[in-house]
């Protein structure tokens, strides 16, 4: 209840704060991230020539038949898999009209099927059941995009491996294919930089590129990793694996844009770091928990801040809340994941972009904390082995040894990134009609290309005040007279109190000399009454007994001025016996 009512109160800050200072600033977009959204299936239940497979149904699908399969572990936000899924339909049919292999396919963005068979990168092809000796099991993989060719000379060497296996024998006339599979086909294929494998040219996005769109997608993809890459082909992390999750957190809890993004990545950091075992099921609670609870903490962070006390307006980005919600599959300037984690690596090089806001170790840390998550946690083989292999350790030692630590840094992921829009086919960037001072590959304008990485990368905040606090409402001032009067007039006492008391009751008084025996009229019962009763003027002049008489009204001051006087009057009578006795002494030589 007490959580209800403060987020009630933040709503009203958070509209109250929109419809008085928000004039000056851009309207917010309404957010359009659905948490239920995991994207189409490249191949959708019910095609004819592709198995439709699930958790619930690959058993089922497995014991049906003796016949081999050939399944596509893809991801329905692989760039690579959907290059590939217009392929793939291509195997599927022709292999239908053989009839001598079963073709399925698999989304893991969906089943824990992939988890429990180690894929590591997308798409991912598996034959099963080829070997009669050892049915029903795993015979090869191969990872990565491929022609419908190579496709073909794969299937065929797995069954000639198991032909092998079956009779101990090479069958003749294979002169082209081996048990280690055939000509042209490697399993991972090596990539250097800047060399090509084949044409591949895919289409730039076109939706509308700000600085909110921007951070929006390096919210998803940051999102995506963490639900996606981080468990991808294991159920609980090694030590290797832990140790590079948990300085990815606290590395973009240091360099997201954002300081109140930065504050709730930290949270999930705080979460994490304390762990030592890690399995999947406790980590996609704890990101969930996380989730459900950063639009609330964000809008808890801005009712601290004074909005009408911003110079300018302040901008759209600095006031999404909800950049974290979702599977991390709502895109609104990239296409997909991977246009998305490059924004995000550009913005992590660059932010907070405030002078002195980064240490020279936590500039080195990001190029070595993004070399380690592409490392254990991106699904792109090719992708994940370029990478490396264009990012060595002597890299991380050279940005260490720089002198201008963050130009290097943002220079190196730029140069980084182009030598990757090579490969495939991408143009160079930024192009001439985004930055027409730039320049061009192999004569850029360094100058000018760091300027526009600058303008789109760095998120420099609109500073605001904290609210300040109004003041509480002073309690009145105590006048002088108040304790006076209590010191001056004695306490009611109620007649029944003032007869037990005389009673001699369990609290009450009882007098010392009755319990002795004596006599004393003080002590009777009628003078105890009359003097606890209330005493008119004529009853005052009449009353008799010590209970009868009250002591004559003594003013503050002189209650304090008291025992001032009477030690004053003993030190006088101290210092006249010392002078009596000086006076009455007589020395022994001396007369009188």
């Amino acid at each position: 209840m007490m959580r209800s009512a403060r987020a009630a109160t933040l709503a009203l800050l958070a509209w109250a704060s929109a419809s008085t200072f928000g004039g000056g600033r851009e309207a917010l977009v309404a957010a359009k991230i659905d948490p239920n959204d995991k994207g189409e299936p490249l191949f959708p239940d019910g095609h004819p020539n592709i198995t439709y497979l699930t958790d619930d149904n690959w058993d089922t699908w497995m014991e049906k038949t003796d016949k081999p399969w050939l399944v596509d572990f893809y991801h329905p936000f692989c760039p690579h898999c959907k290059q590939f899924a217009p392929t793939f339909f291509k195997v599927a049919a022709y292999y239908k009209e053989k009839g001598d292999v079963y073709v399925g396919a698999i989304s893991c963005m969906d089943h824990v099927k992939c988890r429990r068979v180690g894929i590591k990168g997308f798409p991912t092809l598996i034959t099963l059941n080829f070997d009669k000796k050892n049915p029903k099991a795993e015979n090869k993989r191969v990872v990565g995009t491929h022609t419908l060719q190579e496709v073909k000379d794969y299937v065929n060497s797995v069954f000639l491996e198991a032909r092998v296996n079956e009779t101990g024998t090479q069958p003749p006339g294979n002169s082209t294919g081996s048990a280690a599979g055939p000509v042209g086909l490697t399993t991972e294929p090596q990539v250097k930089p800047g060399e090509q494998l084949r044409k591949e040219l895919w289409e730039e996005s076109t939706l509308p590129m700000n600085h909110t769109t921007r951070l929006q997608d390096a919210g998803s993809a940051f999102i995506f990793g963490l639900k996606q890459g981080v468990f991808m082909g294991r159920e609980v992390l090694e030590d290797v694996e832990l140790d590079a999750l948990k300085s990815w957190l606290k590395m973009v809890a240091q360099t997201f844009p954002g300081a109140i993004n930065r504050k709730l990545i930290q949270k999930l950091a705080a979460r994490v770091e304390p762990v030592g075992l890690l399995d999947f099921d406790t980590f996609d609670a704890l990101v969930r928990e996380w989730q459900q609870a950063t639009v609330f903490d964000f809008k808890f962070e801005e009712s601290k801040l004074n909005f009408s006390g911003a110079a300018v307006a302040v901008p759209e980005w600095q006031r999404r809340s909800d950049l974290f919600l979702g599977e991390g599959v709502t895109y609104r300037a990239c296409a997909l994941y991977t246009c998305g984690q490059w924004n995000m690596f550009h913005m992590l090089t660059m932010n907070p972009p405030e002078p002195h806001a980064r240490s020279a170790e936590l500039l080195v840390s990001v190029i070595a904390t993004i070399r380690r998550f592409v490392k254990h946690f991106f699904g792109c083989v090719q992708c994940r082995d370029h990478f490396l292999e264009y990012n060595t350790l002597e890299r991380v030692k050279a940005l260490a040894g720089a002198a201008n630590k963050p130009l290097a840094l943002k220079r190196w992921l730029w140069e980084m990134h182009n030598a990757v829009n090579k490969r495939i086919m991408h143009p160079l960037w930024p192009k001439p009609d985004v930055c027409p001072t730039c320049g061009h590959e192999d004569n850029w304008e360094l100058v000018e290309v760091d300027k526009w990485l600058g303008n789109t990368y760095a998120f420099r905040e609109v500073p605001l005040p904290p609210i300040t606090e109004p003041p509480k409402t002073a309690a009145p001032p105590t006048t002088e007279a108040a304790p006076h009067k209590a010191l001056r007039e004695p306490a009611d006492t109620s007649a029944p109190a003032a007869a037990a008391a005389a009673a001699g009751g369990p609290s009450g008084y009882k007098p010392k000399d009755a319990e002795l025996g004596i006599a004393n009229r003080a002590n009777t019962k009628e003078l105890v009454q009359n003097a606890a009763a209330p005493l008119d003027a004529n009853a005052k002049a009449d009353a008799q007994g010590l209970q009868g008489v009250r002591a004559p009204p003594v003013s503050l001051f002189a209650w304090y001025f008291l025992p001032v006087l009477a030690v004053g009057a003993y030190l006088l009578f101290v210092r006249s016996r010392r002078s009596a006795k000086h006076k009455g002494y007589r020395h022994p030589g001396g007369s009188e």
